[in-house]
């Protein structure tokens, strides 16, 4: 580290990757300033106290922070280790069987599961800023207690809606499966442009459409709008010892009708009603 040492920096702990994001943080300096600059040693700037940068290529990359207050300036370099990208990559939809392992898969494009999807325990799968996966056939995401299943961002946000959704379409499988799963800081769905104002879907981080599927042992956290939202048609074949925290609006968006469904194992921390 060189620069001024009244002015600092940190970012993401553990291994750095390729394709995967780090997030630059600056509130240790404590300045008043009016303006925190970047330069990522690649190319690319930013501003802000806190960033989120995702680099193509492993490499050494010096990242350097400039704090100024309009009248003076401070600054802070660091050289950082990128190794290469660990991703299993994942962008064509998928029509036969198909079988994602333990390890670190990249979501990259919106992806339809029109055929099956078996993801094995401990994998993790990131999902990249506005990507979805919509099933139209089966998805059996089933995880351990000692080995979850994890759906975060790719950008390791923690910001609600850094990605899309787990759509279940009115052609999903009955036999479709959450169990012992995380997701979080997604729900992103369409956005539509009024006079004066923009206005999002109502869509949940996990969305049932006309639709039966089994949800237990899952935490969702984080999401844009609601934690799981059904349609009137929609309702849970199986539904038990859940976590919702945090999502935006509510936990649950269900119909009086197959409220039933829901039983009372699961837990709605700090979160508004069902």
């Amino acid at each position: 580290e060189v620069g001024d040492p009244s002015v600092c920096f940190e970012y993401t702990q553990g291994d750095l990757y390729a394709e995967m994001g780090i997030n630059f943080n600056a509130s240790c300096s404590q300045q008043t300033a009016q303006n925190y600059a970047w330069d990522f040693g690649d190319g690319d700037v930013a501003t802000g106290i806190e960033v989120n940068h995702i680099y193509d290529a492993a490499g050494k990359y010096t990242v350097t922070l400039v704090i100024s207050d309009g009248a003076a300036s401070k600054t802070v370099s660091k050289t950082i280790n990128v190794l290469a990208s660990p991703f299993i990559k994942h962008c064509a939809d998928i029509s036969g069987s198909e079988v994602w392992e333990e390890g670190m898969h990249l979501v990259q494009c919106d992806l339809d599961v029109n055929g099956s999807l078996t993801i094995k325990p401990g994998a993790t799968i990131y999902m990249a800023s506005e990507k979805s996966m919509t099933i139209n056939g089966k998805l059996l995401a089933q995880g351990t207690a000692a080995k979850t299943i994890k759906f975060i961002p790719a950008n390791n946000s923690t910001t609600p809606g850094a990605w899309g959704h787990i759509l279940f379409s009115s052609t999903a499988s009955v036999e479709s499966a959450l169990d012992y799963c995380e997701i979080k800081y997604g729900g992103k769905g369409g956005t539509y442009w009024y006079p004066g104002f923009e206005y999002y879907t109502s869509y949940g981080t996990v969305h049932l459409k006309e639709c039966q599927v089994s949800v237990t042992n899952t935490t969702i956290t984080g999401g844009a709008s609601y934690g799981i939202a059904l349609t009137q048609a929609a309702k849970f074949k199986s539904f038990a010892s859940n976590k919702f925290t945090g999502n935006t609006k509510n936990p649950l968006r269900i119909y009086a009708t197959v409220l039933h469904t829901i039983g009372n194992t699961s837990t709605f921390t700090g979160e508004k009603d069902i």
